[in-house]
C-alpha cells in the first residue's frame, strides 16, 4: 500500500486529486498498465488496500468500460487490469476472486456491487461498510451508539448480545432484545403489570414501581411504596407483621384491624366492627369509643352494656368481675346474682341493706329510704327513717290512727280510727271507729264520774258509785268521792222520796203542801192534783183514798175503766177484775180468731191477759222481700229482717236475715250484695286484687292496679222479687288525672249511672265541671324537685237507681279512660251496696 501510494503522489499524475479512482491504462500516466481498482498486489499477488476514499462518479465501474480484461491472455494477475489471471487470460472483477477490483473498497466487499465490508476494512462511505460506519477510510466496529443499526443489533443502537435493550416499538428478534422482555411478530412491546416479566419501572415482576400494584413479600424493592406491606428492607419486601408500625397486610389502620393483628383502638381506620377493640365500626370508617348502649361488650365492661367502671350494673345471669358490676352488687363465680332481702346489700328497689323497697322489710329507724312505706315508722324524713313517735304525723308504732291509739300513744279522739275501746279518748271502738261519750256505752267517758254516771251529761250514779259532787249522785249525796243510798234523814230529796225526807215507800208521809206523787206520799192520805200534799176525793185526779185507780174504784168512787188497776169486780165499768185489772175478758179465756201472718192468710189463738185479748201463736208468717215487710207494717224500722223469697213451702231459697233499708226513697230495699273489700274478694273481671288506701281502708284495684279499664262484677239476687235495681259505692280517684276528657264512670245493670271528669287544679277543666283537689292518701306522692299537686287522691259518694227484671241477677261496672300507666294514674272502689225493690 506504501509503494501504491507513493506511485499515486509522484510522476506523472502526481497533480490529480486523490479522490478520483485511478486506471493506469485509462488514464495513461503509467507508462507500464497497472490493474485497475484502488489497491494493489503485492508480491504474493495479494491485494493491498490503499485506504482511499473513492470520488468515483457512480457510472465508472470495476476497469471502466476499456478496461475490460476478458479475453486478454496472461500469465499471472499481475498482468490483467482485474489483477485475476485464470487459465491463461485476464478474469473480469468479481465480489469473491478475492482480490480488491471493480468498484469494491476493499477484497471483494465494499463499493455498490459487493456485500459490505467488515469493520476495518476500506471504506469510500458508510454503505461500504457492514456496521453502516465508515470513519476515515475504514469500516469502524459496531457500536452501540453509532447511530446505526450494525453489528448484532436488532434496532438502532439496541438489541442483540452486546447492546442495551430496544425501547417500545423498536425492532426485535427475541424477547431478550427488549426493555420490556416481550417481543412481538419483531417488535418490542411496551411493558405491562400483567405481561409476567419485570420491565418498565417495576421493581419485581409485574409489581412495584409508580404504575403497578405493589410486590408482595420476598419481591425486590427500591422504595417502601413497591411493597403490599409498605416496608422495602435492604432491597426485598418484607412480610406484613403486626408490629411494623406501618399498615399493611389486612390491617385497617396501623398494626391493628384486620383478621391477623389486634382490633383497633378509638378513633383508628376500620372496615367491620370486628376490627375495633370497642366492637364498634361507624359508618365513617372510624373505631367508635366503647359506650354503654352499643349493644357490644366493650371497654371495661363485664357484659353487654353493663358492668365495669362506666356502665350500669349487670342484671342476674350476667357476667361480672366483682360487686360493683352488679346491679344486686353481689358477683358469685362470675355471675350476677339476683337481690334478696338477706345478701348484706343494698340492692333491688331496697332502700337500705336489705330492707325497704317493695319486696324486703321496712327499715328501722337511721336507715336510708326514699318513701314513708320504707320505714317501720312509715316516716321517711330527708331519706332516712325516723324513729316511731306520738307526735311524728304518721301512723306507726302500733298506732290505729295517726299519732293515736294502741299501746304507746295516747287514745285517738271521737272519729279516729281504733281496733278496740282503749284505743279511743272515750273509751268506745265501734265498727273500727272512735265514738263519742253517750251515758248508755258501758265506759266511763266524757265527763262521767262512774260507768255511764255524773258529770255535766248523764244521770246521777247510784249508791257506792264514785262521784266528785253531790250532783253526779242519784241521791244527791257524795261523801268522800261516793255516792251514798238515800236515807229518810239526809236532808235531800232522793230515792222515791215526793219531798226531802218524806213520801215515797220508804219515808214517812208529807205533811201538807209538800210534793207528793200519790196519797200514799201525804201524811192525811191525799195528794191533791198530784203534786201537793192534801185531802182527797173522786175528781182530784190522784189516787188516793181506797181508789183502786186514779179516782175510780173502791166504795166510794166510780167504776174503773178497762185496764185500769182493781180488788174487785164492782172497782170496774165492765164488771170484769181480772186479778188487779179491769178488763173485757176472764184472764186464762181463749178463742180462735184470724187475719195475721203473710196477707193475713195466718190464724192465731187469742188468750185474755190482763182482761184484754192477746193474739199468740201466729202461723204461716212470712215475707219475700223488706218491701213486703214495710207493706205489712208501715212504720217498719232499719234493720235486719228474716225473708224467704219463695215461702216456707218451697226449698230453692232458704229463710235468710237480711238488711232492710226502710227509710230512703220510701223504704223497702232488700240488700243483695255487700263488699268493703276488707278480707278479700273474687269475681272481678279485670282485677280482684285489694290495695291498702291510707284512711280509706282496704279498696279494689288501687294505685299501680288499674288505669283505663272496666271492672265488672255480676251479682245474684237470689230470688228476692222486684222492679228495681239501687247502687251505692265509694270512686276513688288516684294521682295526677289529665288536663281534659280523663273522666270515670259507673254502672248498674248495663246503666250508667254516674260519669265524673277529673284532673289537676292546674289545668282548669273545673270550670267545664271537672273536679280537682284533693288530699295524698295511697298514690304516687313524688318527693322534693318530683313533687306535684296533682299527685292527690279524692273519694266520691256514687248512688244510683235503675229498673231492672227480677228475674236476672245485677251487673255492676267500674271503670275510667286513663291512658297512662297506672303507676301514673289509677282508681278503685270501695264499700259496694247492691239493693233490690
Amino acid at each position: 500500500m506504501a509503494q501504491l501510494f507513493n506511485w499515486m503522489t509522484s510522476g506523472l499524475c502526481a497533480g490529480v486529486v486523490l479522490s478520483i479512482f485511478m486506471f493506469a491504462g485509462g488514464l495513461g500516466c503509467n507508462p507500464e498498465p497497472s490493474r485497475s481498482g484502488v489497491g494493489s498486489v503485492d508480491e504474493n499477488d495479494e491485494p493491498q488496500d490503499v485506504g482511499i476514499v473513492d470520488t468515483r462518479p457512480d457510472d465508472v465501474g470495476a476497469g471502466g468500460d476499456d478496461a475490460s480484461d476478458g479475453g486478454v491472455e496472461c500469465t499471472s494477475g499481475g498482468g490483467c487490469p482485474s489483477g485475476v489471471c485464470r487459465e491463461g487470460l485476464c478474469a473480469a472483477p468479481s465480489c469473491s476472486d478475492e482480490v480488491p477490483n471493480g468498484d469494491e473498497t476493499d477484497v471483494d466487499c465494499g463499493g455498490p456491487d459487493c456485500d459490505a465490508c467488515e469493520a476495518g476494512a476500506a471504506c469510500l462511505e458508510d454503505r461500504d461498510c457492514r456496521t453502516g460506519t465508515c470513519e476515515g477510510g475504514t469500516c469502524a466496529p459496531p457500536g452501540c451508539s453509532d447511530e446505526v443499526p450494525n453489528g448484532e443489533e436488532t434496532d438502532v443502537d439496541c438489541g442483540g448480545p452486546d447492546c442495551d435493550a430496544c425501547r417500545a416499538n423498536q425492532s426485535c428478534e427475541a424477547d431478550s432484545d427488549c426493555a420490556s422482555g416481550r417481543c412481538s411478530e419483531g417488535t418490542c412491546d411496551e411493558p405491562t403489570c400483567s405481561d409476567e416479566v419485570q420491565n418498565g419501572e417495576e421493581t419485581g415482576v409485574d409489581c412495584g414501581g409508580p404504575d403497578c400494584d405493589a410486590c408482595e413479600a420476598e419481591t425486590s424493592c427500591a422504595s417502601d411504596s413497591d411493597c403490599i406491606s409498605n416496608l422495602c428492607s435492604e432491597g426485598t419486601c418484607a412480610a406484613p407483621t403486626c408490629s411494623d408500625e406501618t399498615q399493611n397486610g389486612e390491617e385497617t389502620d396501623v398494626d391493628c384491624g384486620g383478621p391477623d393483628c389486634d382490633a383497633c383502638a378509638e378513633d383508628e381506620a376500620c372496615e367491620r366492627d370486628e376490627d375495633c377493640q370497642s366492637g364498634r365500626c361507624s359508618d365513617a370508617g372510624r373505631c367508635r369509643a366503647p359506650t354503654c348502649s352499643d349493644e357490644v361488650q366493650n371497654g371495661s365492661e363485664t357484659d353487654v352494656d353493663c358492668g365495669g367502671s362506666s356502665c350500669p350494673g349487670c342484671e342476674s345471669g350476667e357476667s361480672c368481675a366483682n360487686n360493683s358490676d352488679c346491679q344486686s352488687s353481689v358477683c358469685e363465680g362470675g355471675t350476677c346474682a339476683s337481690s334478696t332481702c338477706d345478701d348484706g346489700v343494698a340492692n333491688g328497689d331496697e332502700s337500705d341493706v336489705d330492707c325497704g323497697g317493695s319486696t324486703c322489710e321496712v327499715c328501722e329507724a337511721g336507715k336510708t329510704c326514699t318513701e314513708d312505706a320504707d320505714c317501720q315508722s312509715q316516716n321517711c324524713n330527708q331519706n332516712t327513717c325516723e324513729a316511731a313517735s306520738c307526735s311524728d304525723g304518721v301512723q306507726n308504732a302500733g298506732e290505729t290512727d295517726v299519732d293515736c291509739g294502741g299501746a304507746q300513744c295516747a287514745p285517738c279522739d271521737v272519729g279516729g280510727v281504733c281496733q278496740r275501746g282503749s284505743d279511743c279518748i272515750s273509751g268506745v271502738c265501734e265498727n273500727g271507729t272512735c265514738v263519742a261519750p253517750t251515758c248508755g256505752d258501758g265506759v266511763q267517758n266524757g265527763s262521767e264520774t262512774d260507768v255511764d254516771c255524773g258529770g255535766a251529761d248523764c244521770p246521777g250514779c247510784v249508791a257506792d258509785d264514785t262521784c266528785r259532787r253531790d250532783t253526779d249522785c242519784q241521791s244527791g249525796v257524795c261523801t268522800n268521792a261516793i255516792c251514798q243510798a238515800p236515807t229518810c234523814s239526809d236532808d235531800v230529796r232522793n230515792g222515791d222520796e215526793t219531798d226531802v225526807d218524806c213520801g215515797g215507800a220508804d219515808c214517812s208521809g208529807c205533811g201538807d203542801g209538800k210534793s207528793c206523787r200519790v196519797d200514799s206520799d201525804c201524811e192525811r192520805g191525799r195528794c191533791d192534783q198530784g203534786d201537793t200534799c192534801d185531802a182527797f176525793s173522786c175528781d182530784d185526779g190522784t189516787q188516793n183514798g181506797q181508789e183502786t185507780d186514779v179516782d175510780c174504784g173502791g166504795p166510794n168512787c166510780p167504776g174503773c175503766a178497762n185496764g185500769a188497776s182493781c180488788l174487785a169486780d164492782r172497782d170496774c165499768q165492765s164488771s170484769i177484775c181480772n186479778g188487779t185489772t179491769c178488763g173485757v175478758c176472764r184472764d186464762s179465756n181463749t178463742r180462735t180468731g184470724g187475719g195475721c201472718g203473710y196477707q193475713d192468710r195466718g190464724t192465731v189463738i187469742e188468750v185474755c191477759r190482763n182482761g184484754r185479748w192477746t193474739r199468740q201463736n201466729c202461723r204461716d208468717v212470712w215475707f219475700a222481700s223488706c218491701n213486703e215487710v214495710l207493706q205489712a207494717d208501715p212504720n217498719a224500722k232499719d234493720g235486719r229482717y228474716t225473708i224467704d223469697p219463695d215461702g216456707p213451702s218451697n226449698a230453692t231459697y232458704q229463710p235468710r236475715e237480711v238488711l232492710c233499708d226502710m227509710t230512703t226513697d220510701g223504704g223497702g230495699w232488700t240488700r243483695v250484695a255487700f263488699e268493703d273489700f276488707e278480707s278479700g274478694t273474687s269475681g272481678w273481671s279485670t282485677t280482684n286484687t285489694i290495695t291498702q288506701c291510707g284512711k280509706y281502708g282496704q279498696i279494689l284495684g288501687g294505685y299501680c292496679e288499674i288505669s283505663g279499664a272496666t271492672n265488672e262484677k255480676t251479682y245474684a239476687v237470689e230470688g228476692v222479687p222486684h222492679s228495681e235495681a239501687r247502687l251505692s259505692l265509694e270512686y276513688i280517684k288516684i294521682d295526677s288525672w289529665g288536663s281534659s276528657d280523663e273522666e270515670g264512670f259507673v254502672e248498674l245493670a248495663n246503666t250508667e249511672i254516674y260519669r265524673q271528669e277529673f284532673c289537676a287544679c292546674r289545668h282548669g277543666c273545673q270550670t267545664q265541671g271537672g273536679i280537682c283537689g284533693g288530699e295524698h292518701v295511697c298514690g304516687m306522692n313524688r318527693q322534693g324537685s318530683n313533687a306535684s299537686v296533682d299527685d292527690l287522691e279524692r273519694e266520691i259518694t256514687v248512688e244510683g237507681t235503675t229498673s231492672h227484671s227480677s228475674t236476672r241477677d245485677i251487673r255492676v261496672a267500674a271503670g275510667s279512660n286513663l291512658d297512662q300507666d297506672p303507676c301514673d294514674e289509677s282508681w278503685g272502689i270501695d264499700d259496694v251496696n247492691v239493693w233490690v225493690r
